[in-house]
């Protein structure tokens, strides 16, 4: 019955109130006034009292838009309106107000660790800069910095260097930069990062997602006694030491588009490098001992290098030239034909020499008269009785014990011991 006044906080050392007179009591008996007026629910269109907290001799009074915005006013120990500010970061309230006003599970400000890879840690505050070891400002020209600062980067690691500091920053579209600031965290300087892996190691972190930190090589060959290699510094090595260079400047897999290096050997006081197209050419390149271009040459036929650097580079199977060659006669069966097959081809009016062997591929001393030549005819063709008997009888003392009606002549070659 009557008027009565609702408890809308007390969180803190003082209570805050509504009451039915339509005025805000602090600890439930001091109203809220401005100008002389009382101040309550619906008085400021849009705005709401919800937290008021005694500081020192006055109060604070936090209000809050239906836009989600935040005012604070100060009022003296009467109630009494004294001034009033905006509030651009609720959580720099908090904790004076001792509450945890957007939700985000802590009251007041607190700092988010980034990483902490190397020797100094990294850090995120709520106050919208970036900390070093947790306390250090991130600042330029007297601002902070923080996440949003700089439209589109990001900082992501940070590291002593001497008696100052190395920031990695990355923006949206991929691109590295490095700030230098002082023991105190103001900025110094920046360049640019061509390749994050040159930093890899300052900060100690594997940053490009290749499972390494750091600088590595790449062995591309080893089938002679150089080896060739590559470098994710852009450059190919000799024997994972000697840097290939142009004109000073170094030479890599991405230096000619197109064109990659496949093979290297040592030659007289350098080496020879053998560059491929993506066409299917070749080319030569000489260098000196320290691996600086000397000169070049275009490669016709591959064949002609690759018993030098030992590989088959064309895929035929053979490593450089496979010259024929013909061997001594070996002791095994390898060639039948059947004679008889042979006299009754009609087709055959004289003897036909079935075999020849080329006798000029080795010294006459090492080669068999016996199979120099090997013919048969028609032991039954008129007028070559004589000559088909002579044969016959040869043959005869040559595959005695042969009981087959159809006479075998054999000869006693390897596979690559004869010329068809």
């Amino acid at each position: 019955t009557g008027h009565f006044s609702t408890l809308i906080e007390n969180d803190g050392d003082t209570s805050f109130y509504s009451s039915t007179h339509g005025v805000y009591l602090l600890n439930d008996n001091i109203g809220l006034t401005l100008n002389g007026g009382l101040v309550g629910p619906g008085t400021i269109g849009g705005w709401d009292a919800i937290h008021a907290e005694a500081s020192g001799e006055n109060y604070k009074v936090l209000w809050k838009n239906a836009d989600g915005a935040y005012s604070e006013w100060t009022v003296n120990s009467a109630g009494q309106f004294i001034g009033s500010n905006g509030v651009g970061n609720v959580i720099d309230v908090e904790e004076f107000y001792n509450v945890d006003l957007n939700n985000d599970g802590q009251t007041g400000h607190f700092s988010t660790l980034i990483e902490n890879d190397g020797d100094t840690s990294f850090y995120s505050s709520t106050h919208g800069v970036y900390l070093l070891n947790d306390n250090i400002g991130l600042t330029l020209n007297g601002g902070l910095v923080g996440p949003g600062t700089i439209g589109g980067w990001d900082a992501i690691h940070a590291e002593a260097s001497g008696e100052n500091y190395k920031v990695l920053w990355k923006n949206a579209d991929g691109a590295y930069s490095e700030w230098t600031v002082n023991s105190a965290g103001q900025f110094i300087g920046s360049n640019g990062v061509g390749n994050v892996i040159d930093v890899e190691e300052f900060y100690n972190v594997d940053l490009n997602n290749d499972g390494r930190t750091g600088h590595f090589t790449t062995t591309l060959e080893t089938n002679g006694s150089t080896t060739l290699a590559s470098s994710t510094r852009g450059v190919y090595l000799i024997n994972d030491s000697i840097e290939l260079t142009l004109n000073g400047a170094k030479t890599g897999p991405n230096s000619f588009p197109g064109w990659q290096a496949l093979h290297a050997e040592a030659f007289e006081d350098g080496f020879k490098v053998l560059w491929k197209n993506e066409d299917g050419a070749f080319s030569e390149w000489t260098v000196n001992a320290n691996g600086e271009f000397v000169s070049s040459e275009a490669i016709e036929d591959v064949i002609d290098v690759e018993s030098f650097y030992q590989y088959d580079l064309n895929g035929d199977g053979n490593n450089g030239y496979d010259e024929p060659r013909l061997s001594p006669f070996m002791p095994t069966a390898g060639l039948a034909v059947s004679a008889r097959e042979a006299s009754d081809n009609a087709l055959l009016e004289e003897p036909a020499d079935l075999l020849k062997f080329a006798s000029d591929l080795l010294p006459a001393d090492e080669i068999e008269d016996d199979f120099s030549l090997l013919s048969s005819g028609g032991s039954e063709q008129s007028g070559n009785e004589g000559s088909a008997g002579g044969h016959a009888g040869s043959l005869s003392k040559e595959f005695e014990g042969i009981e087959d009606d159809d006479l075998v002549i054999s000869t006693l070659l390897e596979d690559d011991a004869f010329l068809l």
